[in-house]
């Protein structure tokens, strides 16, 4: 299998991202909007488990993405000086998420979104709480071990995703008889492959690894790395106040150990309202960030 320097990765693809000094007083246009609505809205997906998924029974959705943008919502909270905040939780498309921050709709996305240069363009995002890499769910006995194998066959792929810029790109590398079928999201990817109307779908390993443990048949997560893919919590880039808040609370996050407390519970627990733990170790990457959090971004790469 493709193995990854992850060192020499980080040295190449590093990009400085500004950390501004905290300011006392906040006039973003999204904060001020919170502070006089008391509420802030909170874009996840439905199916992004460990991210973001619904909730079986009653209440908010749960996640990994869903905790780190509670304590965000909490740091805003306590910055504007309000008492209390509403959070508002709005159900995301893959196709539609970008739009829905950078037209205002939902003021945190929090989910499995990876930060690439195109989307930098339109949105921002904080620093990277997870490293994905992008791979292949298929039927456990297919044959199926490697994207090449997908000649003469058919591959799902979710709306908007960096794996639908993959799986393009493949095709035009020799790949052209592989039939690329194109879904709203992820849960219906993998419900393809587990129903037989797909040979594989391409995504996030991580998220892989959950759809594995919740599919009727056998399933095997195959193929070398892909991708290199930072996820993080993404926000409006029209309001720099914003911008340094979340970054400072991020930062604290990492720097007090908060976010390596919050993943052990969502990555090598059991998961809530799930009979299964991912016990998924953080890898080369994201221990570095545990390690030495810093205010610089790992772009996503095709590899």
């Amino acid at each position: 299998m493709k193995t990854i320097n992850f060192s020499l990765l980080r040295g190449f693809l590093l990009a400085p991202m500004v950390i501004a000094a905290a300011s006392s007083s906040f006039a973003g246009a999204t904060l001020d909007r919170i502070k006089q609505t008391g509420v802030i809205n909170i874009g996840f997906r439905e199916s992004g488990l460990p991210f973001s998924y619904k909730n079986s029974e009653t209440g908010a959705p749960l996640g990994y993405g869903i905790e780190v943008c509670a304590a965000l919502a909490d740091a805003i909270k306590q910055e504007i000086r309000l008492k209390a905040v509403e959070l508002k939780y709005v159900p995301v498309a893959g196709a539609a998420r970008i739009a829905a921050v950078a037209e205002g709709k939902i003021d945190l996305e929090c989910a499995n979104t990876t930060n690439t240069k195109a989307r930098r363009e339109q949105v921002a995002f904080a620093m990277p709480y997870y490293y994905a890499a992008a791979r292949l769910l298929v039927k456990d006995g297919s044959g199926i071990g490697k994207i090449e194998d997908l000649a003469g066959k058919t591959l799902v792929v979710t709306k908007g995703s960096t794996g639908s810029l993959i799986a393009e790109a493949r095709r035009g590398k020799g790949l052209a008889t592989m039939k690329v079928v194109v879904v709203e999201t992820s849960a219906e990817g993998a419900a393809a492959v587990d129903g037989g109307t797909a040979d594989a779908f391409m995504t996030d390993d991580i998220l892989l690894h959950g759809f594995k443990a919740q599919a009727k048949n056998p399933m095997a997560v195959v193929g070398p790395s892909m991708s290199v893919e930072p996820l993080a919590v993404m926000y409006s880039k029209t309001d720099p106040e914003l911008e340094t808040l979340i970054t400072k609370e991020m930062m604290h996050m990492y720097t007090s150990g908060k976010m390596k407390t919050i993943y052990k519970k969502w990555f090598q627990s059991s998961l809530p309202q799930r009979n299964y733990n991912l016990n998924v170790s953080p890898n080369a990457l994201l221990s570095d960030m545990f390690s030495r959090p810093s205010g610089f971004i790992v772009d996503w790469v095709m590899l």
